[in-house]
């Protein structure tokens, strides 16, 4: 072989020898036509060093039998002569041709062009151990669960409390590779990390962040993307991310730089986008999520070039796509009551596939649909013939089918990731292969000697309950007789083995057939679950037995049943006192019950009846001091003349104490629906200096933190403020947030008085839902217990229920209130009444989101449309604005604002009073705004800063560079703001207007 000129490049393919050619020969003259495995890489080797960069990648590709360029990985190879061509992580298609090119362009590392293009044909073996080797792309519509690259497949749980695991494609070597927060899905693999989406730890709004890790777990994870669309639209393809923010699809590098904007929106600014990638095409459709409507289904080219529409939004409408999933013929689209419809790959010949229905997920792949339905998977050809069954005992919630590498891979009942081969369609366990053995409601459940052999499950869970890693199952049984079960048993089950672990006789005799519950949680502190029964034993009356297993040693241990802890109320004090107050009292305190608005002859029976406790009707388990145990708590009621007389409801908690065996009585807390309720501490001597000293500390805190307390998030600005300051005084609403778990607990929303110059604080109002209202001297609010309109005196007294109906919204203008009734039904509507809740009046049938009032107009949201309309304060002349609007309606003398919802943040828009000049003012609000004096104060969502612009959107100013989460109030001299790391530790700030 002759040394060709120095001007151009010689380079050899690699198969399992080296090939070496001139440049002027032709391709046919290479190795051309050898048949491979779907995961082969290619050496290309040159005579000098290459000149590697993003430019030289373009010059070697790949291509399948249409032409189409696929995704290929190019390394330079130590020699700096060698370059190696790799295929993606789900190989190459079984039986396909490709072509391999060095094209024009490539140059060497001095800078010498190759002359002449090059390449060489290869086909993939087709055999039975290769059929089904590639993955689906219409994974990423079933969240991208699972990804296999080279012999490791990832996978996550999708658990709130997720985690990456890793293990050989024989279910071998399992390892941790990232341990979340939240749930995460559309994982992908390329380039030595895992790319995953999970919540954004930045925000509590619903935005997803993708993250990048690397694949053996080393170090720590990487934001890729920070803001995506709720719906977590993600995808990798090739050497980019494909990502959706704020109704855009964007395109960026695989670190996530240098983004390009592909597609702003698809019809309308409010449409939710999502997409998915197969042979180089974005196949796109979304939703107007303020309308509902469909819009439409498109495709284009992976650089936004060649936008066309498949299916208009008239029929995607018609069939209100859920998910889209897309092969080499058809389009096919499943709504949300599980029927599926398909396409040609141009949108024309719709049909619907009349032999699916109540479908949950869907998966198409290989000639197949491979679908969920109640709980089994099935696969069926598009025609409706060649139907089978893949798996059974499906969790049908979960909804996820991912097909990677000729495995299908779904979660079944006890939360567990298993996996079919569909080369041969055989069960495999997959990553729990040891736990084979399992149950479901209903089936026949017998264990010699111990229960009846036509004894069912009554219900049944599969948990860690010894604490050695692997799973057991929990089954409740029962002899089932006359629509009931009796003989109730508890059984621990070895999954890996069927063999009965330990188990226990009721003392119970029998529970209803529906309304049992088995749940688990650690309530002894040994940082193992432990078994909590409720058996509905009373249907009428809802009362509930329960039952509390710890298993230790293998062994059942009960450690906590009805007779555990004192009944129907002995464990605290209460009395009829004769200033028409109910006390209920323990150690630490005691709480007064006013009656004093009761009427004379309720009252004077109630004095000769006395009061009476009901029975207990249910158990909560719940971690209330955040010590990594659960508490038991329950609720008595005090009652009346009557048994359905509620007079107020008392809750008492109790710990478990490991050592002593024994729950410990911890405290009560009392609320009432129809009666003022108050709590009085009763203070011993050692604790007076303290609280001295801690309000000195709240005095001078120079954050202006009002108070140290759990979290007040907000709802939406309703024209109201959450927080008023008066006379020397601030009013405002605390809501009082517990974490259990990985969710969050609404457990108190008093209404505080804070005197601002001592820091003294009052509760005035218990249960208030967010927004309230000075007028005179009272303060009008919502019940959060009931819904009702409530007022109260500045000092605390007379609180007045108005309403019993649920108000969302009011405004209380000129000795009137106006509110609207959230209730879609007759009572549903637009009022007004007097400020002593007479003169009740009807001015609309809409029920309201929103309202606000203006001289001689109400303006409000309108629920079912979501609209804008004004009414006149008579209920005359009512007149639709036709603008959306979702939250924060406020109306002054400069017009009507209001907020528009979106992904990740809100924009504030501004009309005239009759509806016309709209106008948008900001596009990044985060939580709220307030108008005061011609300024508006808000939240930036890019840099979570307070800012103030003037009334109609100019001379944005910031206030200040410390974060926050949300503005409640406006004052002549500040703003109040709340701000914390969490839910549980948001508190109340002040920010001087003179800083």
């Amino acid at each position: 072989m002759k040394r060709i000129g120095k001007t151009c490049i010689s380079f050899v393919l690699l198969s399992f020898m080296i090939i070496g050619f001139k440049s002027d020969v032709h391709a046919e003259g290479i190795n051309s036509g050898q048949v491979v495995d779907s995961h082969k890489i290619w050496t290309i080797k040159f005579n000098d060093n290459i000149k590697f960069d993003n430019f030289s990648k373009n010059y070697i590709k790949v291509t399948n039998s249409k032409g189409i360029v696929q995704e290929s990985q190019l390394e330079l190879c130590e020699d700096k002569k060698s370059i190696r061509v790799k295929p993606n992580s789900n190989g190459y298609t079984p039986g396909e041709k490709y072509t391999l090119k060095i094209t024009k362009g490539l140059k060497s590392g001095k800078s010498k062009d190759l002359k002449k293009e090059t390449y060489m044909d290869f086909y993939i073996k087709q055999d039975g151990a290769n059929v089904l080797q590639s993955s689906s792309p219409n994974n990423k519509e079933n969240e991208s669960l699972v990804v296999q690259d080279g012999e490791w497949v990832y996978y996550s749980d999708f658990t709130y409390n997720a985690s990456i695991y890793k293990m050989k494609k024989d279910g071998t070597s399992k390892k941790l590779v990232y341990k979340g927060e939240d749930r995460i899905c559309q994982l992908y693999a390329s380039n030595g990390y895992i790319y995953f989406v999970s919540h954004s730890p930045y925000t509590k709004e619903e935005v997803y962040t993708a993250f990048r890790v690397k694949n053996d777990g080393s170090g720590q994870a990487e934001t890729i993307c920070y803001s995506l669309s709720p719906y977590s639209q993600f995808q990798i393809y090739g050497n980019n991310i494909y990502y959706v923010d704020s109704s855009k699809l964007y395109k960026s590098d695989l670190n996530g730089k240098n983004p390009k904007e592909l597609l702003n929106n698809i019809e309308n600014k409010t449409d939710e986008v999502f997409f998915m990638i197969k042979d180089n095409l974005i196949y796109y459709w979304g939703f107007n999520y303020l309308t509902g409507k469909e819009t439409g289904i498109y495709k284009m080219n992976v650089d936004g070039s060649g936008k066309q529409c498949i299916v208009n939004n008239t029929d995607a409408q018609s069939m209100l796509a859920d998910t889209i999933n897309v092969d080499d013929e058809y389009i096919y689209y499943k709504n949300f009551s599980g029927i599926v419809y398909k396409s040609d790959l141009k949108g024309n010949n719709i049909q619907k596939l009349t032999f699916l229905n109540k479908v949950s997920a869907i998966n198409t792949f290989k000639g197949y649909i491979y679908y969920l339905c109640e709980g089994t998977i099935y696969k069926i050809k598009p025609d409706g013939t060649d139907q089978s069954i893949i798996a059974h005992q499906v969790d049908d919630d979960a909804n996820y089918i991912n097909i990677v590498n000729g495995c299908l891979w779904y979660f079944n009942i006890h939360d567990e990731i298993k996996k079919v081969d569909l080369n041969n369609e055989s069960s495999d366990n997959g990553l729990e292969s040891e736990e084979n053995i399992s149950v479901k409601d209903g089936e026949t459940f017998y264990v010699r000697g111990v229960n009846n052999p036509s004894s069912k499950i009554i219900k049944c869970t599969s948990e860690d309950v010894n604490g050695d890693g692997k799973k057991e199952n929990i089954v409740l049984t029962g002899d089932y007789v006359n629509y009931a079960y009796k003989n109730l048993k508890l059984f621990v089950q070895d999954t890996s083995n069927g063999e009965i672990i330990s188990y226990d006789a009721l003392s119970t005799s029998n529970c209803q057939e529906v309304g049992n519950i088995i749940t688990l949680g650690d309530f002894n502190k040994d940082k193992v679950k432990d078994i909590k029964i409720d058996l509905l034993t009373n249907m009428q009356r809802g009362i509930h037995s329960t039952y509390i297993y710890s298993l230790s040693n293998n062994k059942l241990n009960k450690i906590f049943d009805d007779t555990m802890i004192p009944s129907q109320g002995q464990d605290f004090g209460y009395e009829l006192l004769s200033n028409r107050n109910i006390k209920i009292s323990n150690n630490n305190a005691y709480y007064l019950v006013d009656l004093s608005k009761d009427n004379d002859t309720h009252y004077n029976n109630l004095m000769s009846t006395g009061l009476s406790t009901s029975l207990t009707i249910w158990y909560d388990g719940e971690d209330l001091d955040k010590d990594g145990s659960l508490e038991l708590s329950r609720n008595i009621y005090l009652a009346g003349v009557s048994y359905s007389d509620f007079l107020c409801k008392v809750k008492t908690t109790y710990k478990f104490n490991q050592a002593t065996g024994k729950w410990e009585y911890k405290y009560i807390e009392v609320e009432s629906e129809n009666y003022p309720c108050s709590k009085v501490e009763i203070n011993r001597p050692d604790e007076e200096n303290a609280n001295t000293q801690e309000n000195s500390e709240t005095e001078n805190n120079e954050e202006g933190n009002i108070e140290k307390n759990t979290n007040n998030q907000q709802e939406d600005n309703l024209g109201i403020q959450s927080l008023i300051e008066k006379d020397g005084f601030v009013y405002y609403v605390e809501e009082q947030w517990t974490k259990s778990g990985e969710a969050y607990c609404l457990t108190g929303s008093p209404l505080y008085k804070v005197n601002k110059a001592s820091g003294e604080r009052a509760i005035i109002a218990k249960n208030c839902y967010d927004k309230i209202q000075i007028y005179g001297e009272w303060i009008y609010y919502i019940s959060s217990f009931n819904g009702g309109m409530h007022k109260v005196k500045l000092d605390g007294t007379s609180d007045t229920n108005l309403s019993i109906s649920g108000v969302r919204s009011f405004a209380v203008v000129k000795d009137w209130i106006y509110y609207t009734d959230g209730m879609y039904s007759v009572l549903g509507g637009i009022y007004k009444m007097k400020l002593d809740g007479t003169e009740l009046t009807k001015l609309s049938l809409d029920a309201g989101e929103e309202i606000a009032v203006f001289e001689d107009w109400v303006y409000y949201i309108n629920s079912k449309d979501y609209k804008l309309y004004r009414v006149k304060v008579d209920g005359t002349s009512k007149e639709c604005l036709e603008e959306i609007a979702t939250h924060s309606l406020g109306v002054n003398k400069n017009g009507i604002y209001y907020l528009v919802r979106h992904s990740a943040a809100s924009s504030l828009h501004k009309m005239d009073h009759d509806g016309t000049n709209s106008k948008w003012i900001s596009n990044e609000i985060v939580g709220r705004y307030s108008i005061y004096d011609e300024f508006i104060y808000y939240i930036d969502y890019k840099d979570k800063c307070i800012y103030r612009m003037n009334a109609n959107g100019s001379g944005a100013v910031k206030l200040s560079d410390t974060k926050a989460d949300d503005i409640i109030g406006v004052s002549a001299d500040s703003i109040y703001y709340i701000a914390g790391d969490s839910k549980d530790s948001q508190q109340v700030y002040i920010l001087k207007k003179d800083r």
